[in-house]
């Protein structure tokens, strides 16, 4: 599974991988886990930012998934916050601000700020993909499949390659307090989503284009269709 933040700028400051690392840029540095309190998670000086930007009730709802509640997430990149901390960033202070590459580009200016793009974090894997009977055709697996699980009527069940946020519902079950049963849990597994619905807002450079935005680009479920 392919990481797209080896070289595009994050939060207007340019961010590159453990190679080729220029003083004063920070280390976007390999995909982690904000949920996992592993002393190696991350490398020294990092912090595992969540890429989720999953709230309760639209863009600029309470988060799900960052934020203050950013050790819920199960997806997120290590980051070296200190180096981009002070420029209104998202919390851990430093994080790159998480958003939804899906949105329309009204909410993503919002959200992100004038002249800042939404680009997907993570390539789709052909198991976060689900089959459609109404659309007919193969989908990224999204809330609805996660709702539908719980009334045994979707598929909700990661596998080492997928990218399913919240596979165990774990971070859903403590946003409702610990009850499954409560309409704040249903209310979050909703939204849950997969990389195509993750990303950070990024200032591109002079002819840069998210890369799944590039003309040739085709995710894993179109190529499925």
């Amino acid at each position: 599974m392919l990481s797209w933040l080896g070289a595009v700028i994050v939060g207007g400051v340019v961010g590159h991988g453990c190679g080729d690392l220029e003083p004063g840029v920070p280390l976007v540095a390999a995909r982690c886990d904000p949920s996992s309190m592993a002393p190696d998670n991350c490398l020294d000086l990092t912090v595992c930012c969540s890429d989720d930007p999953a709230t309760v009730a639209g863009p600029e709802g309470e988060p799900l998934f960052f934020g203050e509640h950013n050790e819920r997430s199960r997806s997120g990149f290590c980051v070296r916050v200190s180096d981009i901390a002070g420029q209104g960033l998202s919390e851990p202070e430093g994080c790159p601000i998480p958003c939804n590459p899906t949105w329309y580009d009204q909410v993503i200016d919002a959200v992100c700020g004038s002249g800042r793009q939404c680009c997907q974090s993570v390539e789709l894997h052909e198991d976060d993909c689900v089959f459609d009977s109404v659309q007919g055709r193969w989908r990224p697996a999204d809330g609805r499949d996660a709702l539908a699980s719980l009334e045994g009527g979707g598929d909700w069940r990661p596998t080492p390659n997928s990218t399913h946020q919240d596979p165990d519902f774990a971070g859903c079950e403590a946003h409702a307090g610990g009850d499954r049963g409560s309409q704040a849990f249903r209310d979050c597994v909703v939204r849950l989503g997969t990389a195509a619905h993750r990303g950070y807002c990024m200032a591109l450079g002079l002819n840069q284009r998210c890369p799944a935005e590039e003309a040739d680009y085709i995710d894993a479920c179109e190529a499925m269709n």
